[in-house]
């Protein structure tokens, strides 16, 4: 607004003599001062509610994912597999509710920890095998 009483005032001076451009200037300046202190304060009185969502929400996800590894003990030591998979699955479902997102998730689940179950991850081939004489041909493998 204050760009607008400028350009008018540059543009035609006739319009406003000096006072009444500095009182517009200060009336402008009023109502914008005006207008964040209602701003902040409707923000601020916002607060409670965001805040009490968003513990809300906290509290079901940790009671829905103890009761997750309360019926499924076996993926206690797999809460990396399982954060990864239920986030995966949240992607694709973006709406779909926390409860119900574990429930779609639980054959993901199921299936990568079999397959990570097999893998070896205590102990380390110091000299991996570099033969690489049957990929020489050319890149032709």
């Amino acid at each position: 607004m204050i760009k607008l009483v400028n350009f008018l005032h540059e543009k035609f001076p006739e319009i406003f003599n000096e006072n009444e451009y500095e009182t517009l200037l200060k009336e402008v300046e009023e109502e914008k001062q005006e207008l964040s202190a209602l701003t902040t304060e409707r923000d601020l009185l916002l607060l409670p509610d965001t805040v009490g969502a968003l513990l809300q929400n906290h509290a079901f996800m940790n009671k829905t994912n103890s009761q997750f590894y309360k019926d499924h003990p076996e993926y206690k030591d797999k809460k990396e597999l399982v954060a990864s998979v239920i986030e995966s699955v949240e992607g694709q479902h973006p709406f779909e509710k926390y409860d119900k997102l574990m429930e779609l998730a639980l054959p993901e689940i199921k299936r990568r920890a079999k397959l990570t179950s097999s893998l070896n991850m205590t102990s380390v081939i110091n000299e991996p095998d570099r033969d690489l004489s049957d990929t020489l041909n050319h890149g032709v493998l």
